[in-house]
């Protein structure tokens, strides 16, 4: 299985159903993580609670792609390209620790994509 076929990425919808998502939130784990722990930690319930309406979208990097160069030009091809042609919304990358590192390495490869990230202890690695 080649790089492109393990990035999974999974689509969610929060917020009120009868507001429209003019926000669209990437979310990338920590490493030795899963998309899955941000619904389970309560991120999810947040937004909600917030009355943030926005799409998610839940990108599964699988550890060893964090220490590969490939990862933010993955990101770029799998998630960012596809997002910027179907969508006005504004795109936010969310990343915990070595995400958070991908979120902002991303961000700054990809001006043009991103509008913005939130990095939450962002962790260079061993590199």
């Amino acid at each position: 299985m080649n790089d492109t076929e393990r990035l999974a990425i999974r689509v969610d919808r929060v917020g009120p159903p009868d507001i429209d998502a003019a926000l669209t939130l990437v979310l990338l784990p920590p490493a030795a993580s899963t998309a899955e722990d941000f619904v389970r930690e309560g991120f999810f319930d947040d937004l909600n609670a917030c009355g943030v309406a926005a799409t998610i979208v839940r990108s599964e990097v699988p550890v060893d792609m964090y220490a590969a160069d490939s990862v933010v030009a993955l990101l770029r091809e799998r998630v960012l390209h596809p997002l910027r042609a179907g969508t006005d919304d504004r795109v936010w990358l969310v990343g915990i620790s070595l995400g958070g590192m991908t979120a902002l390495a991303c961000a700054e490869a990809h001006r043009d994509l991103v509008d913005g990230v939130f990095a939450i202890a962002p962790w260079p690695g061993l590199r």
